[in-house]
């Protein structure tokens, strides 16, 4: 989880899938967010703003351009392999009901998409969460307490929050195994 570029990047999160891997897990990347955030905007915010303006002709444009991107989407998502895509694209309706219990979707569509996603794979029986953000990134901080919140129904599941900044952890490789074994302990218990 977290901020898309610092979890898909293996340079700006120090290798951590392989560390992960190396440690006895299974990696699930939530790489699909950024056809999340294009169905959120483009499903919902945009026409939806568009009609509150009067707008109609813009709002039917962005309803009727989401529809033929996401069915492209789709289409690229059915050709992978199924551990390729454990989580899918959301939906701006999915999204919605996601959120609905923990923030108003209109704080921050990023934050709104991340807390579906979140949701979600808390749903989908993972036994640990990673959080992956920047350093001082306005999106990572506020995620911290936003995903506690989000995941009080699973009580107990191990969530490692990081930050990184550029440089080296340096107590990086201790928390990841601290993390593992809360990981092991929690799928035990389940």
């Amino acid at each position: 989880m977290g901020e898309f570029y610092t979890v898909l990047n293996r340079w700006a999160n120090h290798e951590l899938v392989r560390m992960l891997e190396g440690l006895g897990a299974e990696v699930r990347l939530h790489g699909l967010t950024v056809p999340n955030f294009y169905a959120w905007f483009s499903g919902h915010y945009y026409p939806q703003r568009r009609l509150k303006e009067g707008k109609v002709g813009s709002a039917l444009y962005y309803y009727a351009r989401n529809q033929w991107a996401m069915s492209w989407v789709r289409r690229a998502e059915a050709s992978l392999p199924p551990a390729l895509r454990p989580a899918g694209t959301l939906s701006a309706r999915e999204i919605l009901s996601e959120v609905e219990p923990v923030i108003h979707h209109d704080i921050d569509p990023v934050l709104a998409t991340l807390t579906a996603r979140v949701r979600r794979f808390a749903a989908s029986g993972v036994a640990g969460i990673c959080n992956l953000y920047v350093l001082n990134c306005m999106l990572g901080n506020v995620s911290v307490p936003l995903f506690k919140h989000a995941l009080k129904d699973y009580t107990h599941l191990p969530v490692l929050h990081a930050s990184y900044d550029g440089q080296e952890g340096t107590n990086m490789v201790t928390r990841v195994e601290a993390f593992m074994h809360q990981v092991g302990v929690y799928a035990t218990r389940k």
